[in-house]
């Protein structure tokens, strides 16, 4: 590997202050102290890698989705979106009682809720599109047409 020379940068931008853009240290030290560590984690990635891996969901199914892992959609690719993760505050009680009936798409939501509360529930999303002005026909159709790909039961007013 060749050495870099500071003095070689001003060959290629002009005016750049070579001191001040670059610093050179000897991290060879820090590098060391992290040898270890890292070997450590390729072999046991390797390792993972020719085990036999589970793809049938991961164990973060019962977090929310703000605690799910990187490949949650990896391993769970069952889950409807939106589904139950979508819900702002959902409880960890209420989320695990979906999960133990199996409900994770929104449509069956309202039917959970129903037969365990006694009570009929509904969920509302409000939009508002632009300001005060009418929306072109061609917005409403647009928006019209992807709140019923996600359940016929969406309409616009």
């Amino acid at each position: 590997m060749g050495q870099f020379k500071p003095d070689e940068v001003g060959q290629f931008y002009p005016g750049v202050d070579n001191a001040a853009l670059l610093v050179f240290e000897d991290i060879t030290d820090r590098v060391e102290d992290i040898t270890g560590e890292t070997i450590a984690e390729i072999d046991a990635a390797l390792a993972l890698l020719a085990s036999e891996i589970d793809l049938n969901g991961c164990s973060c199914l019962e977090n929310s989705r703000a605690n799910h892992c990187d490949t949650f959609h990896f391993f769970n690719p069952g889950i409807p979106t939106p589904s139950i993760y979508s819900l702002p505050r959902l409880s960890a009680k209420m989320r695990l009682a979906f999960l133990s009936r199996g409900v994770f798409g929104l449509e069956a939501v309202a039917d959970v809720v129903s037969a365990a509360a006694g009570h009929g529930i509904k969920f509302g999303i409000r939009v508002e599109l632009g300001d005060t002005s009418p929306l072109p026909q061609e917005v409403i159709e647009k928006v019209g047409s992807l709140l019923s790909d996600i359940s016929e039961k969406l309409t616009l007013r």
